[in-house]
């Protein structure tokens, strides 16, 4: 075992205090003295390692792994993607028990939305209902800000139940979208909710250059706050609409990477290959834009790797992804 892990650097627990930690990308290994009991990948290796050596009243498992490990091992590396491929090895060849003790995933949501039914906009735990979803995020609070964002900027809907009309349509915070014609709102909902908006985008920006050119920057730096929340919205939705229908191959370091439907299936290095059965459940219509809690970190990362390298993959992946999308909702507005 010692040998499959002698390109790490590696010390004993007690030692900690006089480490100096990378704030690196990398992966990262506790283990007690026979086996290795926890795999992880991390974009800041110190925190990440501090973090599970330091947990909460509350998290009984983390304080069992923080108990029962006697050694630290972590490898740095050159980006996300390359500790991904170093922590689905490690994990194929020793399947670490506290792996599948951790479900952060768990806490993920998503957005549900209902064309033409008050409440339009609906955080949920899970796809089970017949809403149209989106999802998952990784924070729950940010689906608010994202809906009150788009209340403050344009009067979108920000419903906060069944009931209405409510007060936002006498303060004017809402145009009354509850009493109007559902066709509207649903055409609002699939332009700037489910597709990236660049065209509201636009807006915000020219607003804030005429901000700016007023000398209005505090109003300014407000409006870009608001801006970078859309942005991030709107990088979201292009990858749900792309993550499952991404399919290529990648070559890094002297490794070929299979990618099916977002998710690392094989990495061939030196006539050996590893891999990986990747889960494909069957998705709803309604959840085209949506996909298992559990395969969000992988797909995430995989999604910005080749956002950032591969960007002509991403663009023909896209193109056919929102012809899938139009064929499936055009009917429903």
């Amino acid at each position: 075992m010692r040998k499959t892990l002698n390109y790490m650097f590696s010390f004993e627990k007690k030692d900690i205090d006089q480490q100096q930690l990378p704030e690196k990308t990398g992966v990262f290994l506790f283990r007690d003295n026979s086996k290795i009991l926890y795999i992880g990948r991390s974009a800041n290796l110190r925190r990440s390692i501090q973090r599970l050596l330091e947990p909460g009243e509350d998290d009984k498992e983390v304080f069992k792994l923080a108990s029962l490990t006697t050694e630290i091992s972590y490898l740095v590396t050159d980006d996300l993607f390359s500790a991904l491929i170093e922590e689905k090895i490690l994990m194929n060849e020793h399947s670490p028990d506290f792996n599948n003790t951790f479900k952060l995933h768990e806490q993920y949501v998503y957005l549900a939305i209902d064309f033409y039914k008050v409440p339009f906009l609906n955080i949920t735990e899970n796809t089970s209902e017949e809403f149209h979803y989106l999802g998952p995020f990784q924070k729950r609070f940010f689906v608010y800000d994202f809906i009150d964002t788009m209340a403050e900027c344009f009067q979108y809907p920000s419903c906060e139940n069944e009931k209405y009309p409510c007060y936002k349509l006498k303060d004017n915070s809402c145009l009354g979208w509850c009493l109007k014609d559902k066709t509207e709102i649903g055409k609002i909902l699939l332009k700037s909710y489910m597709k990236p908006d660049e065209e509201i985008t636009s807006k915000l920006m020219e607003e804030i250059e005429n901000l700016e050119n007023e000398l209005e920057f505090a109003k300014a730096e407000r409006q870009k706050e608001k801006l970078q929340i859309i942005q991030k919205y709107n990088n979201y939705i292009t990858f749900f609409h792309l993550t499952k229908n991404l399919n290529t191959e990648l070559f890094q370091n002297e490794r070929t990477i299979k990618i099916e439907n977002g998710m690392i299936a094989e990495i061939a290095e030196k006539g050996k290959y590893h891999n990986f059965p990747v889960f494909n459940p069957e998705y709803r219509d309604n959840e085209l834009l949506a996909h298992d809690k559990s395969q969000f970190a992988e797909r995430w990362i995989v999604y910005n790797y080749c956002m950032k390298n591969k960007p002509n993959i991403i663009s023909a992946v896209q193109d056919n992804a929102v012809k899938e999308f139009n064929r499936i909702f055009d009917p429903e507005i």
